[in-house]
C-alpha cells in the first residue's frame, strides 16, 4: 500500500458519505490502474444509490405526510 492509498483510507474513516465520494473522485483520465477503474465505478454506482435514496424519501415523505393527515382526519 503506497502514501496515497494510505491518505485515501484514512480519508474514508474520518468523513461522511457524500465527503467520501467528493474526495475519492477520480476522472477517467486519471485511472492509471484496475484498482483505480474499479474505485472509480463503485463511486458512480454510490453516487446513483445515493440520488435513488434521496428519491425514495422524497416519495415515501409525501405518502407518510398525506397519511397522517387522513389519520388526524378520521380521528376527529
Amino acid at each position: 500500500m503506497n502514501k496515497q492509498d494510505k491518505i485515501i483510507r484514512a480519508s474514508v474513516i474520518e468523513q461522511p458519505l457524500e465527503g467520501l465520494l467528493y474526495d475519492l473522485d477520480l476522472m477517467p483520465e486519471q485511472c492509471r490502474s484496475a484498482r483505480a477503474n474499479i474505485r472509480r465505478i463503485t463511486i458512480e454506482e454510490l453516487r446513483k444509490e445515493i440520488e435513488q435514496l434521496r428519491k425514495d424519501l422524497e416519495y415515501y415523505k409525501d405518502d407518510c405526510e398525506r397519511l397522517r393527515n387522513t389519520l388526524n382526519a378520521m380521528s376527529y
